[in-house]
């Protein structure tokens, strides 16, 4: 290898390995897993459960004060 503004030469040896290459730049093309799907799940319905008792909660305060 040698840099364009420098006349050093560096040599090192290095052997390439036969086998699968790193899954690189799949980022956004893969789905979700059954696993990560049940965790949204249960937290989109943890939301709502915790929706609705507050505004259950908040409009037994409101009926209470008249």
């Amino acid at each position: 290898m040698k840099c364009n503004d420098n006349n050093r030469i560096a040599t090192q040896k290095f052997t390439v390995l036969a086998g699968n290459g790193a899954q690189g730049g799949l980022g956004g093309s893969m789905g979700p897993s059954s696993v990560e799907m049940q965790v949204g799940g249960g937290l989109v319905a943890a939301a709502a459960v915790g929706g609705a008792v507050f505004l259950v909660r908040r409009r037994r305060t409101g009926h209470a004060a008249f």
